[in-house]
């Protein structure tokens, strides 16, 4: 819930946000522990930071090999947020979520002669 950043910190903790690092042990204790049959990421974000966000979702991709993880949306799910949830098996969320909108940051550099 909340942004998302790759590290845990004071600030992540007094905000409500979500740290990659700390979600990254709790799914990987989840994928090794034989009584979890099935992992469920619950999911209210507005995104946040990219950086190491590839990394998570990729293990969360791999870790859909070992069990079966459903994405559940309660709020929305956007940028940040959105790319974790796909990774999942399945996404399942009600009609009245926010969904989507991965950010993309661009440069652009104008060499013409002023």
């Amino acid at each position: 819930t909340g942004p998302i950043f790759r590290y845990a910190n004071l600030f992540t903790e007094l905000s409500g946000a979500t740290s990659l690092a700390v979600l990254a042990e709790d799914l990987e204790a989840a994928l090794a522990n034989p009584e979890v049959s099935a992992v469920i990421l619950e999911i209210n974000s507005p995104g946040g930071q990219v950086t190491g966000l590839a990394e998570f979702a990729d293990q969360v991709r791999a870790g859909t090999r070992r069990k079966p993880i459903v994405a559940y949306v309660d709020g929305m799910a956007c940028s940040a947020a959105y790319w974790i949830a796909a990774a999942a098996d399945r996404i399942v969320m009600s009609e009245t979520v926010s969904v989507g909108s991965i950010g993309v940051v661009a440069s652009y550099v104008d060499d013409k002669p002023k």
